[in-house]
């Protein structure tokens, strides 16, 4: 009886233990998703809901995450892009509207909304039908831009421009990872993990960056099946530009000059010595180089003039 209460009782100290250890992330994550379903809105379309959200005023600009985050990705970017454009003393350009979306499979917009990037990109056309907006700039970065590139091509009445930043150049499936590889990024990119990294990011950031190999993602993007078609890109006919960093390993600077030869007329700005966070690291010329783009190609008085509710 005693050896009996003894394992009774180690196996409630293993409960409670463990109860203890994850108390703190599933707290963080209730959290988090409440911030994050306060500050989005939800657009019924034809292909289902889509999560976006809606910031400033003036030229349209959607931006398209990449592969990790959602509409808050882009919008934390696109703040950088706002500020930026406001303090510009180089242009006219005084403000601007960020349209930031929750990518299909992301957050609250269902995979099923658009499992393929042509897909995605449609889309993105019935969210900007259901908020009554008519021509946008579609800004896509990294894993964003060949849902970018998709709507440029598919969607050419509705964009009066594209911008691509560290952008990707390749359609990628899950078949294409080993099952070692989905593995691991299940397991690195679970809710815990991603609790434990932000943690371990406060103390000692050096040390989390430095493991953040990006090689898999570089053989990705060399596997010349997964590169988007470069006979597509040739029949781009919007205004486009392409900024990226010169030591990018997630996305290989060749292909980003290859692209802007391609699409036609395409401006090509390269960040000497910038990584794939250029826009962050190079965030004054950056906003410069953007501002000047917008003045140079938004059509007058077709932007969104008030926050739709």
């Amino acid at each position: 009886m005693k050896i009996y209460n003894l394992s009774l009782l180690l196996v409630m100290m293993v409960l409670v233990c463990v109860g203890c250890a994850t108390a703190p992330w599933q707290q963080w994550r209730e959290d988090i998703e409440a911030e994050l379903n306060e500050g989005s809105l939800l657009a019924d379309t034809p292909r289902g809901q889509i999560e976006y959200a809606i910031r400033g005023s003036g030229p349209v600009i959607l931006a398209l995450h990449g592969s990790m985050g959602g509409y808050d990705s882009g919008l934390a970017i696109g703040q950088m892009l706002i500020q930026a454009v406001t303090e510009s003393s180089n242009t006219r350009v005084s403000e601007i509207t960020l349209l930031s979306v929750s990518r299909p499979g992301y957050l609250r917009t269902p995979l099923e909304v658009g499992a393929s990037t042509a897909e995605q990109a449609d889309a993105m056309a019935d969210l900007l039908d259901f908020l009554g907006i008519d021509r946008v700039a579609v800004a896509g970065g990294s894993a964003g831009g060949p849902v970018a590139l998709q709507f440029a091509l598919r969607h050419p009445d509705r964009c009066w421009g594209m911008i691509l930043l560290c952008s990707v150049f390749e359609q990628k499936d899950i078949t294409d990872f080993s099952p070692f590889e989905r593995w691991y990024l299940s397991t690195a990119f679970s809710d815990r993990n991603s609790y434990r990294t932000l943690i371990r990011m406060e103390r000692k950031p050096e040390k989390v960056l430095a493991g953040m190999h990006p090689a898999t993602a570089k053989r990705l993007q060399e596997d010349p099946r997964r590169r988007f078609s470069w006979e597509l890109l040739s029949e781009i006919c919007v205004p486009t530009i392409i900024m990226h960093g010169t030591d990018d390993e997630w996305a290989p600077v060749e292909i980003a000059r290859r692209a802007a030869e391609e699409i036609p007329d395409a401006q090509y700005v390269e960040f000497e010595g910038a990584d794939h966070l250029f826009f962050i690291t190079h965030s004054e010329r950056f906003g410069n180089v953007i501002a000047l783009f917008i003045e140079e190609n938004y059509p007058q008085n077709k932007y969104l003039e008030k926050t739709p509710s």
